[in-house]
């Protein structure tokens, strides 16, 4: 056994935490009133004493809280179970849209 294989069998990778995440609701909802990152870190700063670059409150609202929206939106492309897509190229697109738009006699 290895060095490697031996450390890796013994140690266990700890989960990285944010200082951020106590704050996360809070950061959240001055993201949904339209607050920029710098004034989100003005706050931080202000009432907690957290001092942050916009950048790192960037990349943590980018990692964390957007992708924790992405993991609970459906996703649009999704198709009821009975339903089938067919691809057609825009020309037949085009001429099918005009017949159907065309006026009937």
């Amino acid at each position: 056994m290895t060095k490697l294989e031996k450390f890796k069998k013994t140690v266990k990778p700890r989960k990285r935490v944010s200082r951020l995440n106590q704050y996360e609701g809070e950061i959240k909802e001055l993201l949904n009133d339209r607050y920029t990152h710098q004034q989100i870190c003005e706050y931080l700063q202000d009432s907690y004493n957290v001092e942050v670059s916009r950048q790192y409150l960037s990349s943590y609202i980018q990692i964390t809280i957007k992708s924790k929206n992405q993991t609970t939106q459906k996703s649009p492309n999704v198709k009821a179970p009975n339903q089938t897509t067919t691809k057609i190229d825009a020309k037949e697109a085009a001429a099918q849209l005009a017949n159907f738009f065309e006026p009937t006699a």
